[in-house]
């Protein structure tokens, strides 16, 4: 049998940046352009949304426990930032609909990457959409200006990066992962 994954280390990664407070979920004011941005991050093809079904799906999916354990954590915490967004949405005079951005046409299943087979492919597909998210917030930091936004903004691209360590940890061990017989 080969190498074992060392997972206690990506627990101790998820584990720290969770000592990390949120910051109070307010806005200085009502801004419906800002919500309809915001939707792309929520709901879109690379959103929470997205990335919640994908994780959920992986965690019970894949045969290796400690990666589904990780991945089903993974999805807790972006969890909490579906619900960051969802509120904020609200907040800037918005429900929190499941909708594209650019046409308010609803979110489907149809965004999550159901490969499992090739276990290296879905977690270098996990690796490029939190990178995708980071860079979507990174660009909600720069069209907006409201303080609380940016600090629950600043918080959940802290949690991604996080996330983007783990799936460059994982595929740097890919040897070490079980496969699933599919």
């Amino acid at each position: 049998m080969g190498e074992v994954m060392d997972y206690e280390y990506i627990f101790e990664l998820l584990n720290e940046v969770r000592k990390v407070p949120y910051p109070e979920i307010k806005v200085e004011k009502k801004n419906l352009e800002l919500a309809n941005y915001i939707y792309d991050d929520y709901s879109g093809k690379v959103s929470e949304l997205t990335a919640i079904t994908k994780y959920v799906y992986q965690h019970i999916a894949f045969e290796d426990k400690e990666l589904s354990d990780v991945l089903g954590k993974i999805a807790v915490v972006e969890m909490r930032h579906l619900d960051i967004l969802g509120n904020i949405i609200c907040e800037l005079g918005r429900l929190p609909y499941y909708v594209y951005s650019d046409s308010f046409m609803p979110w489907t299943a149809n965004n999550v990457y159901y490969e499992i087979k090739d276990i290296k492919a879905a977690l270098k597909n996990d690796l490029l959409q939190e990178q995708e998210a980071i860079d979507g917030y990174k660009m909600l930091l720069q069209i907006t200006n409201d303080a609380n936004i940016q600090e629950n903004v600043k918080r959940i691209i802290m949690d991604e990066e996080v996330h983007k360590r783990i799936f460059e940890y994982l595929l740097k061990n890919i040897d070490k992962i079980k496969e699933r017989d599919v």
